[in-house]
């Protein structure tokens, strides 16, 4: 009795369904032939139709974030001045990682002592950041810069001295020794003996 309900329930809906895709059918082939609107939609609006795109000068002039300051778009540690502490920048080693990257800093009348970025450092300071030619401080809410000494006060020369004449000259201008068969070196003279067959 179930399967019989079921059966015509089944029908019922799939000559709805079939009636249903019939109307839609007609409505649209009528809607392209004679360009009526469909029924139960809405007639197209003429506002979006008319609606012009505003020009770039346009949308820069709306200024919809704010106007840019040039002197505040520079990080404040950019312009730390430099520092009153009494450190000496000794040197750096810069690593890829910034945060892994070291400072060497000498307090005056101390020997110099190497901090990692983040660690604290004598003066009630943090090294901030490490730079190929100065360091940054944290101190309180600011930004400090730690720079190395001018060349003219370095106590190492920026470039090789020349050799003293009166050193004697120890670079060797012979002839190179060679390698061996056996991988062993050969003095130029062992090298210029013809190896002798044995007849």
């Amino acid at each position: 009795m179930k399967a019989l309900y079921a059966d015509k329930l089944a029908g019922g809906i799939s000559i709805l369904l079939i009636g249903a895709m019939l109307y839609t059918l007609t409505d649209t082939v009528s809607y392209i032939v004679t360009g009526d609107t469909p029924v139960g939609a809405s007639p197209p609006s003429t506002q979006l139709s008319q609606h012009v795109q505003p020009t770039l000068d346009e949308l820069v002039a709306l200024q919809m974030f704010g106007v840019a300051d040039v002197a505040a778009s520079i990080a404040p540690e950019e312009q730390a001045p430099t520092t009153s502490l009494a450190l000496t920048l000794e040197g750096i080693f810069e690593a890829r990682d910034p945060d892994r990257s070291v400072a060497i800093l000498a307090e005056s009348g101390r020997p110099p002592g190497s901090y990692r970025v983040g660690s604290s450092i004598p003066g009630n300071a943090v090294l901030a950041r490490v730079e190929s030619d100065r360091v940054l401080l944290k101190r309180g809410a600011g930004f400090e810069s730690l720079a190395f000494p001018e060349a003219n006060s370095r106590t190492r020369p920026d470039v090789a001295s020349p050799m003293p004449e009166n050193e004697p000259d120890t670079s060797y201008a012979g002839p190179m020794p060679e390698i061996g068969p056996d991988g062993a070196y050969v003095s130029p003279q062992e090298a210029d003996e013809e190896p002798t067959s044995e007849s």
